[in-house]
């Protein structure tokens, strides 16, 4: 993959993908490192439950970022993935953001940054959603075969 020539890149090893519907989006920014491989796997594994996680978004708003939450680590924790995981040159830092109506959920493995700019958050200080953890990845190094994952 090729990042921006003319602003001197030779690579790009990142990636994103954004959903959205009514009342709701879904995003998801990827750090890949030392190839696009864990990236691409990432955003594959995510398609492929598109329908399930439609599914969750439409439930009742008490209970569609726990059942989400459940249903990503279910996804990332499973054999095949694990076993596609070792498969793959290179790993994936991966920050996934959820809207519905006024909330906002996030799932971040590894260094990828939420910020949110919001007139009386920013008055406070604060931008950020989450803190980078450094060295905590998707891929061939994964923070999934820890015996606690980050």
């Amino acid at each position: 993959m090729e990042g921006n020539l003319k602003a001197g890149a030779f690579k790009n090893e990142d990636g994103a993908l954004v959903w959205q519907g009514k009342d709701w989006e879904l995003s998801m920014v990827l750090d890949g490192h030392n190839s696009s491989e864990s990236v691409d796997l990432v955003i594959r594994t995510i398609e492929k439950e598109w329908s399930r996680i439609l599914e969750i978004i439409h439930i009742p708003m008490k209970n569609v970022f726990q059942s989400i939450e459940n249903h990503l680590l279910s996804v990332f924790q499973s054999r095949d993935f694990m076993n596609e995981c070792q498969n793959v040159q290179g790993e994936t830092a991966c920050l996934i953001c959820m809207r519905k109506e006024n909330y906002l959920w996030w799932f971040s493995v590894g260094d990828c940054v939420a910020y949110l700019f919001h007139e009386e958050l920013h008055r406070l200080g604060q931008h950020a959603l989450n803190q980078r953890q450094f060295y905590e990845w998707i891929g061939s190094v994964n923070t999934f075969s820890l015996p606690v994952p980050c």
